[in-house]
């Protein structure tokens, strides 16, 4: 057996080799989540949403399936949108063997920059096919206005 001289960066390139495969998920996962895990002080729920303008207005739609409408609360101000909610467990299973679970159930949050300032008192929220749409109101820009400096003449 032949002596061979270690090389600690080789080990550490074939470390992050293997902490890659171990953190790629499956080909049967590579699907978008419905919910995904947002890291943070704990790991939190997240819908994915869907932002755009829309004959002058924000609207923005969240995928949050199987929850209903009275457990969704949405809150907003001129420049920021909030939806919480939680999306509860159907019933407790007790003495079953679980052979796959990858439902998320938990409680929410996702808050959102809004592009423009919003009218919080002008807000749309419907709820369809576990579809929330979010129509807001923008506040129109103000104006420029071009204003013209007048030069005093010195008189003598």
């Amino acid at each position: 057996m032949a002596v061979q001289r270690w090389n600690p960066w080789s080990s550490l390139t074939e470390m992050e080799r293997r902490m890659d495969e171990a953190m790629r998920p499956p080909l049967s996962l590579w699907r978008r989540p419905l919910f995904w895990w947002a890291p943070g002080d704990g790991m939190e729920l997240m819908p994915p949403i869907e932002m755009f303008d829309k004959k002058g207005k924000l609207v923005i739609r969240a995928e949050i399936p199987g929850i209903k409408p009275e457990d969704i609360d949405i809150s907003v101000d001129d420049s920021m949108l909030t939806i919480k909610g939680e999306r509860k467990s159907e019933s407790e299973v007790k003495e079953k063997d679980y052979h796959r679970s990858e439902m998320s159930y938990g409680s929410f949050s996702r808050s959102v920059a809004l592009p423009a300032k919003v009218h919080p008192d002008k807000v749309d929220a419907n709820y369809d096919d576990g579809i929330l749409e979010i129509t807001l109101s923008k506040m129109s820009e103000p104006k420029r206005r071009k204003v013209a400096v007048k030069a005093k003449s010195k008189s003598k």
